[in-house]
């Protein structure tokens, strides 16, 4: 059969493809910097800060649906 003649290229394994960092360029790396940037501010001081007044109210509702 002409499709058994083909040369067979080799497979390359999914994680190969995902995880090859020739393709990482200076402009994904910055975009990646700045999202974890984004995220470590964001949750920085989570814990102490108050609620705005749609939070309170989300809350103040969820903590009496909870205990009646």
């Amino acid at each position: 059969m002409a499709i058994e003649t083909l040369p067979r290229l080799p497979q390359r394994l999914l994680v190969d493809r995902v995880l090859s960092f020739s393709q990482v360029h200076i402009e994904i790396a910055g975009y990646v910097v700045l999202m974890v940037l984004s995220i470590i501010a964001h949750l920085w001081g989570l814990g102490t800060m108050a609620l705005h007044h749609d939070e309170s109210i989300h809350a103040y509702m969820s903590w009496s649906l909870l205990y009646g």
